[in-house]
């Protein structure tokens, strides 16, 4: 795994990124498309005026749709990424609120499986700041809007 978290001109951006030697086990690949599946769910959530505990509420049951009730108290989901890596990060009681033109990393993970980008929310559009088009990419949908995690380099 390697996760980064960079600045320019002050402003951060955080993305996590894995390599696999030799074949992923059915079990880690189940993981990474479960995360790639709640990573979509927040993406698609993150609209002008949510709260922090909407969108957690929103990663909790995206898990649970998942297989995975009760893994997103394993690690924090993430937030919204400007001069800190996270400006807030999405809790059961938060009452912070997306604004537009935010930019948002959210990272769920589901044990060994995580999907980390950076992306704008601007006028309703989600646009990834951080693709690596070279990398294996994971196919998920929201309420029918498709979204993409950025998979495992597998080395054999």
């Amino acid at each position: 795994m390697l996760n980064l978290c960079s600045r320019k001109w002050g402003l951060a951006i955080s993305i996590t990124r894995f390599v696999h030697f030799d074949a992923l086990p059915a079990e880690l690949t189940k993981n990474f498309e479960a995360a790639a599946q709640v990573n979509a769910a927040l993406m698609n959530a993150t609209r002008v005026g949510t709260t922090s505990a909407e969108l957690y509420r929103v990663a909790q049951a995206a898990y649970a749709a998942q297989g995975f009730p009760g893994e997103e108290q394993l690690h924090h989901q993430g937030g919204p990424t400007g001069y800190g890596e996270r400006e807030w990060v999405a809790t059961p009681n938060g009452t912070e609120t997306v604004v537009n033109n935010q930019a948002f990393a959210w990272n769920p993970s589901i044990r060994g499986g995580k999907a980390e980008d950076t992306v704008l929310l601007r006028d309703g559009v989600i646009e990834n700041l951080t693709p690596t088009p070279e990398l294996p990419q994971l196919a998920a949908k929201a309420e029918g809007s498709p979204y993409t995690a950025t998979g495992v380099l597998i080395v054999t």
